[in-house]
């Protein structure tokens, strides 16, 4: 008779236990859907109001993820139209202001809330695996540090949930089994599977390396984003490409890296040419006060100051023309190097009858010009 209580117990005390979890949120829910109109269409005031209203992380995870699913409907005349190369912001502020979106604008929205309220936050692009199969399409969630843990949610696949959501704040070992991050760091695993493994559904660690994605990430946060681009690129294709989605994204972030240096290369290269042109309006002046028999007179050290200005400004854009890179030639410096090796040549002719002038005597000096 006391086994039969026991699990009597057990099977009623499990449903409540259960309905404690589903109240919890429920309470959260229906805060969130007392938002004032005015402030839910700006992730800035949305953030506020949960900042305001909401004590804990976990609780304000589950606000904003709880908003975005039931107050952006899926743009389903958009759903194949995947626009990875839109900035964040943009992807925000028109889905905020249409209501509408796809997996891109559902995660841009959480994680920029997210990240206004203080939370450690990223989308995350990649594919996914139903019905046994990957989708040919790609797709877009988040990953988020709660208490020092990294959970992922994918607000998209919960928009018509009503409350019991089933994508919200997942463990990367249950993510995984239908969610593929393009660069395996997002994988948030310590043995992370290959696409062919997560294509074919088994995985294995077998010659795998222990993989270290906390300090992987948190060293990830301090590059550049050009840094960030080709350490994402070296992970894709250390991963082994596996399908054609696959190789459009390596092929994208390449050229985003192209982009990056391309705008890099530009600046530098502009930088340059201003360089010269002020070194070249410096030399003229020289010239110039030369040409004028050094009136008015200045000391050694004025006129040695005049050629270290033409120097000067020569190194600089000698420096930046080192720096361009050689990914693409749109910008070639050859000309530009040409033209400042010409002027480092006239430059050194002025300094060596500059010297000559300030050793001679006033009878030599005259016979100088």
């Amino acid at each position: 008779m006391k086994w039969l209580l026991l699990l009597f117990l057990v099977f009623w005390y499990l449903p409540h236990l259960h309905s404690q979890d589903i109240y919890e949120f429920a309470a959260i829910d229906k805060k969130i859907s007392t938002i004032p109109s005015s402030d839910s269409y700006s992730s800035g005031d949305i953030a506020g109001f949960i900042q305001s209203n909401f004590k804990t992380d976990r609780d304000r995870i589950r606000a904003i993820y709880t908003w975005v699913a039931t107050n952006i409907k899926y743009d389903v005349d958009s759903m194949y139209a995947i626009n990875w190369s839109g900035g964040p912001a943009a992807k925000v502020t028109e889905a905020l202001r249409r209501r509408k979106g796809v997996c891109e604008n559902y995660a841009a929205i959480f994680n920029d809330i997210a990240i206004k309220i203080g939370l450690n936050s990223f989308v995350v692009d990649g594919y996914t695996k139903q019905g046994g199969a990957p989708d040919r399409t790609g797709h877009s969630w988040c990953a988020v540090c709660l208490h020092g843990e990294w959970l992922l949610c994918d607000p998209t696949w919960d928009k018509d949930a009503n409350g019991n959501t089933n994508y919200f704040l997942i463990s990367p070992a249950g993510f995984i089994e239908s969610h593929m991050p393009f660069d395996p760091m997002w994988q948030l695993l310590n043995y992370p599977l290959s696409y062919r493994e997560f294509n074919e559904g088994y995985s294995s660690k077998k010659d795998k390396s222990f993989f270290n994605f906390p300090d992987s990430i948190k060293a990830f946060t301090q590059l550049s984003e050009l840094e960030q681009l080709q350490a994402t690129s070296t992970r894709m294709l250390a991963a082994g490409q596996a399908s054609k989605l696959l190789k459009n994204r390596i092929d994208y972030t390449k050229m985003r890296i192209g982009l990056i240096y391309e705008d890099k290369d530009k600046n530098l290269y502009d930088g340059a040419v201003a360089d010269l042109n002020n070194a070249a309006a410096a030399f003229n002046e020289l010239v110039q006060y030369r040409n004028n028999r050094f009136i008015p007179a200045k000391t050694a050290i004025q006129i040695h100051t005049l050629t270290d200005v033409v120097t000067t400004d020569i190194s600089s854009a000698y420096k930046k023309i080192n720096n361009m890179s050689i990914y693409n030639a749109q910008y070639d410096p050859a000309e530009l190097k040409s033209r400042l090796d010409n002027l480092v040549i006239k430059l050194q002719q002025q300094k060596d009858f500059f010297k000559k002038y300030l050793a001679a005597d006033e009878a030599e000096k005259m016979q100088l010009f």
